[in-house]
């Protein structure tokens, strides 16, 4: 899903099921995780997991380009 949205193609997630089933927390895990302990990694849903991979993909190439362009 990252790799497919930073090749520019939209992406997006549904949950679905019946009431209590566990879609909030699959999708964001125990919300103290992403606030208090992020070596918590455990504890984290899809949603936190997506992000700090999209910032790392982002972070990797930004570091290519000034490495390739001598910034």
């Amino acid at each position: 899903m990252v790799k497919s949205a930073i090749a520019g193609y939209n992406t997006s997630m549904v949950a679905y099921g019946q009431t209590g089933s566990g879609k909030s927390y699959t999708l964001l895990g125990l919300l103290g995780a992403m606030v208090e302990d992020r070596s918590a990694s455990g504890d984290l849903g899809i949603v936190p997991r997506i992000f700090q991979t999209l910032f790392a993909e982002i972070m990797f190439s930004f570091f290519i380009y000034i490495k390739k362009n001598q910034l």
